[in-house]
């Protein structure tokens, strides 16, 4: 072709079939595991910490706000429903809930040779069933191993507002990364949908003061496009957000309607949250087409 258009398509198709290629040495396998979550979706979380792994939230019988754990020593896994030892937080139970482990890296054990505590952070979500009314709560749970039980405890320790948001990323940017104005490092959400509308919006909040601030943008960037059901991961320094949907009030809601997201972008500048966003130009190049 004079164009090149036909090399071109040929080059992009050879570089998605290295892709496949390099993936096949990841094989699935089913694991045996005993629970009475009985049908869930509404996305609830899953975590692997202190050699267990963990289920919370979404919808079943309406929202959830539960929290199931197994130890991943014993096969079958045996997930069972783990106590909250506070009654449940002043707000409703959400589903497409935002659900992020508030640590880096495994600790270790806490004094006496127990698992140390750890935090997750439930923000937002949608109250009622046909994705509608997004819930401006968030809540910190803490999870603990007490002495002498066979099975973690967990404890609501902080609920507080923030701008109505579902269907959004979490992510946890520790101290290393965040710089000395956040000792403990700050929880970003990114996008989502609120007031029934999909956003690009990101949102802060400081694991320090419990406050939520409005990040600085270099404002000559370019940004994504709004979407949400993405995800958004940190690497290094920075955060890779990727793909996500449009779906919102207009269109038929997500997570099916809308148009579906190949794009991925590179959220810079975290030391001290003054941000930036850089296109990942190589992503639609091996992404599945």
């Amino acid at each position: 072709s004079s164009s090149g258009g036909a090399p071109r398509a040929g080059v992009a198709e050879y570089r998605q079939f290295l892709s496949w290629e390099r993936c096949k040495s990841l094989t699935w396998r089913r694991v045996p595991c005993r629970h009475n979550l009985d049908a869930r979706e509404g996305s609830p979380g899953m975590f692997s910490r202190r050699g267990h792994v963990f289920v919370m939230g979404g919808w079943g019988r309406g929202g959830a706000c539960d929290v199931h754990a197994a130890r991943l020593d014993e096969l079958p896994l045996r997930m069972v429903e783990i106590p909250i030892r506070m009654p449940p937080p002043p707000f409703r139970s959400t589903y497409e809930t935002g659900i992020t482990v508030l640590e880096e890296d495994e600790e270790g054990p806490a004094a006496g040779g127990q698992p140390a505590p750890f935090r997750v952070a439930y923000t937002g979500g949608y109250v009622f069933g046909g994705y509608r009314n997004e819930s401006g709560t968030f809540g910190i749970l803490e999870i603990d191993f007490p002495q002498g039980s066979s099975s973690p405890a967990a404890r609501w320790v902080r609920v507080g507002e923030m701008e109505p948001r579902a269907c959004h990323s979490g992510t946890f940017v520790p101290p290393r990364v965040a710089g000395a104005g956040y000792p403990e490092g700050y929880l970003l959400l990114v996008g989502g949908n609120t007031g029934h509308s999909v956003t690009n919006d990101v949102s802060l909040l400081n694991l320090a003061t419990w406050r939520w601030e409005e990040p600085a943008f270099d404002g000559e960037a370019a940004c994504p496009a709004p979407r949400n059901s993405h995800r958004a991961t940190l690497l290094g320094d920075r955060i890779l957000v990727t793909s996500g949907g449009t779906g919102d009030g207009r269109n038929g809601d997500p997570p099916r309607g809308g148009n579906d997201l190949r794009d991925a972008w590179w959220l810079e500048g975290l030391e001290g949250a003054r941000l930036r966003w850089v296109r990942a130009a190589d992503w639609s190049q091996c992404a599945p087409g």
